[in-house]
């Protein structure tokens, strides 16, 4: 089975109320999603906070999951979602450097808006996503090297 149709498979069991399913998805998101927070926000505590709203929105909204674009991007997209409100909550004027071009695309729970084309800016803002992600992992030697 491929990576795709496993995450599906763990997103319909989260849906349901599976328990086992709802702690390995927080163990296979958790630590990217905190990385990113971390980024973003630039502080430990706020990163905490939408890391935790963030993955409270993912497991709410799993049964609006389909598969069509990695988990990993769709939560990121769900991270950055909450990431922007709590900056706008902690009174923030500029937001422009959060700003996402693909809002148009998701629903705030993460879910595809009806009627979306895809195009090809579209998949390339999907890989760009789980870079981010993936790079939110490293450390910043390890990051450094690779924007080099």
């Amino acid at each position: 089975m491929d990576a795709q149709g496993t995450e599906l498979e763990l997103m319909r069991g989260v849906a349901v109320g599976d328990r086992e399913a709802a702690e390995e998805l927080a163990r296979r998101l958790g630590p990217g999603l905190y990385a990113s927070a971390r980024r973003l926000l630039g502080n430990e505590q706020a990163a905490e906070d939408v890391c935790q709203e963030a993955l409270l929105g993912i497991l709410q909204s799993a049964g609006r999951y389909d598969g069509r674009v990695s988990l990993n991007a769709w939560a990121f997209a769900i991270l950055r979602n909450k990431a922007v409100d709590a900056l706008r909550r902690a009174g923030r004027e500029r937001v422009q450097a959060m700003e996402n071009p693909e809002a148009h695309l998701f629903t705030a729970a993460g879910a595809w808006r009806d009627g979306v084309e895809f195009t090809p800016w579209d998949r390339e803002a999907e890989l760009r996503a789980v870079i981010e992600l993936c790079m939110a992992g490293l450390s910043d030697t390890q990051r450094e090297v690779l924007t080099l």
